[in-house]
């Protein structure tokens, strides 16, 4: 796990050490003003556009096909992915971390986490909320956080 609060510096490290995932905490227009080499796309809307045409039943199965698409089709090779709550929803029974994952095999994701970074990790919501998600920081090493 690495921390910073530059840019550049997530960016280089990134690029030196093969990550392509980074968690940035802070406000999305200090990563947009800041670079105009980074393509943003807002998750909730087309995926959900994208989930509506799918059968409940097989939306579990085409979340992490239509997440890479869309942040695939993209033209840079730094994606900036917000409002990514819908990951959140059970009923999609997916693990939001591992999909990102998954999806920064073949470009540089920079995500903005809607929940809090602590001593121990990450978390989204409060653990009385029905989308609670904990993520131990030993389960994040190959990551980096971008504070800013």
């Amino acid at each position: 796990m690495y921390l910073t609060s530059n840019i550049d510096d997530a960016i280089n490290y990134s690029t030196s050490k093969g990550l392509k995932l980074i968690f940035v905490l802070g406000e999305k227009n200090k990563v947009l003003n800041n670079k105009a080499s980074i393509q943003s796309v807002s998750l909730n809307k087309l995926l959900s556009k994208e989930l509506v045409t799918v059968t409940k039943k097989n939306r579990s199965r085409k979340v992490l096909e239509i997440t890479s698409r869309i942040i695939e089709s993209k033209s840079k090779e730094i994606v900036f992915v917000t409002d990514l709550e819908i990951l959140f929803d059970r009923s999609l029974e997916v693990e939001p971390v591992r999909l990102l994952e998954t999806c920064a095999k073949h470009k540089t994701i920079m995500v903005l986490w809607p929940g809090d970074k602590t001593s121990s990790g990450l978390s989204y919501a409060t653990p009385s909320h029905p989308e609670y998600r904990n993520y131990k920081a030993s389960d994040l090493r190959d990551v980096i956080f971008l504070t800013i």
